[in-house]
C-alpha cells in the first residue's frame, strides 16, 4: 500500500490540474456558447473522458455513497442561495440531508411544489 506512494503523490498533482484546467476549459465554452458547435463539444466531452479515466485509475473505484456526498457537495457550491438550492432529481436540499432513495443525491425525495 505503501510502495509507490511518491509516484502516485505526482500523478495526483498532475491530474489535479488537468481538473482545474478541464473546468476553465468548461467556463470558457460555456461563455462562448453562441459559438460552440459539435466538433468542439465533442473535442471537450473526449478530453474531460481521458482525465476522468485516468482519476478513476489513480483513485479506483467510488462508492455510490462518496459520490452521492460529492454531488450534494457540488449542489451546495453551485449557489449562494441556501434556502432555494434543491437537487434536480429529487427536489431535495442538500443542505437538509436525511438518508433517502435518491440515486443522484442520496437524499429522501420532496414532492414539488
Amino acid at each position: 500500500m505503501v510502495s509507490g506512494w511518491s509516484e502516485k503523490s505526482n500523478k495526483h498533482s498532475k491530474l489535479m490540474g488537468e481538473n482545474i484546467s478541464l473546468v476553465t476549459q468548461a467556463d470558457y465554452l460555456l461563455s462562448k456558447s453562441q459559438d460552440l458547435d459539435e466538433e468542439k463539444a465533442n473535442l471537450f466531452f473526449t478530453l474531460a473522458d481521458v482525465i476522468e479515466k485516468s482519476d478513476r485509475e489513480l483513485l479506483g473505484k467510488i462508492t455510490t455513497v462518496d459520490r452521492q456526498e460529492a454531488y450534494r457537495q457540488a449542489l451546495k457550491e453551485s449557489s449562494t442561495d441556501t434556502e432555494n438550492v434543491k437537487c434536480p432529481i429529487c427536489n431535495s436540499s442538500p443542505w437538509h440531508f436525511v438518508s433517502g432513495s435518491c440515486q443522484a443525491c442520496g437524499n429522501t425525495p420532496k414532492t414539488r411544489e
